[in-house]
């Protein structure tokens, strides 16, 4: 748990300027935006943790035969139910292809193009995203830890895109 809690601290200084000086805004977008979607992994992580006892998302997709619905005493316990693992699930999958959209453009982007409306849309669909992670589990206070620590992590990486909407032009 240590180490999430150092994860926003750590992306805090990468982006501030003070691990990499100044970056052109281009590169900040990218890395900000890989950093985001590490933050919605680490939630997804919590909730396969949550919903089927696993480790990692990734482990479960390998493991677990029906991933449509939450199997474990602890989701319930917690009040995770099926159909709040279903509406994440469906956002976190429109932001990731929002990311990779997002991430195509501002690579073919270049001084004095517009900013790629896939900016905007991406941060859209982080934003919907977290409003549903939000509402994941009740009040466990160790599981609220957890993902208050990858929120913060997603939030860092949307308030740099947001910043370079103005930026990048």
């Amino acid at each position: 748990m240590k180490r999430l809690l150092l994860i926003p601290l750590i992306f805090a200084l990468a982006f501030s300027g003070a691990c990499g000086g100044n970056r052109p805004p281009k590169e900040i977008a990218l890395q900000a935006a890989t950093s985001t979607n590490q933050g919605l992994d680490l939630i997804q992580d919590v909730e396969a943790q949550l919903c089927w006892g696993t480790t990692t998302a990734i482990e479960a997709k390998n493991t677990i035969a029906d991933l449509t619905k939450c199997t474990t005493p602890v989701a319930a316990h917690v009040g995770l139910t099926t159909e709040k693992h279903q509406a994440f699930n469906k956002a976190l999958v429109t932001a990731y292809k929002a990311h990779l959209t997002m991430a195509a453009d501002l690579r073919l982007w270049s001084a004095g193009m517009p900013t790629p409306t896939s900016v905007n849309d991406y941060v859209t669909e982080v934003t919907r995203a977290l409003e549903l992670a939000k509402t994941l589990v009740s009040s466990n206070p160790t599981v609220q830890l957890l993902i208050a620590d990858a929120l913060a992590l997603v939030k860092s990486g949307q308030d740099i895109i947001a910043t370079l909407k103005g930026v990048v032009k």
